[in-house]
């Protein structure tokens, strides 16, 4: 009798064992799964960005983007040339103060 109740025993361990790799297998499948979508969205996203960024340097005037305090984010190569190589350095800063006749 007690053999036959560690062989039991045994047998639930590996039945419980066995739905766990199972489960693993299946969560490591949805994940990669997840990943890849994630990837391919990042992807099309990067794309998108490219093509508007070509966009807008091939306005010929002088483009500035900011945020609602007026911060520069981002510009076109008209802004670029227009405030020589000093452009780089105005991110993040207030266009007030670097074009305070604006």
């Amino acid at each position: 009798m007690k053999r036959s109740q560690e062989n039991r025993i045994i047998f639930d361990v590996h039945k419980r064992l066995e739905l766990s790799q199972q489960q693993m297998l299946a969560y490591s499948r949805d994940f990669a799964s997840i990943y890849r979508k994630e990837r391919e969205k990042q992807r099309k996203l990067e794309q998108m960005h490219q093509k508007l960024r070509a966009v807008v340097n091939s306005i010929s005037e002088a483009m500035v983007a900011t945020d609602h305090e007026l911060n520069i984010q981002d510009f076109n190569q008209a802004f670029k040339q227009l405030l020589s190589s000093q452009a780089e350095t105005f991110l993040g800063k207030s266009l007030v103060a670097i074009l305070p006749e604006a």
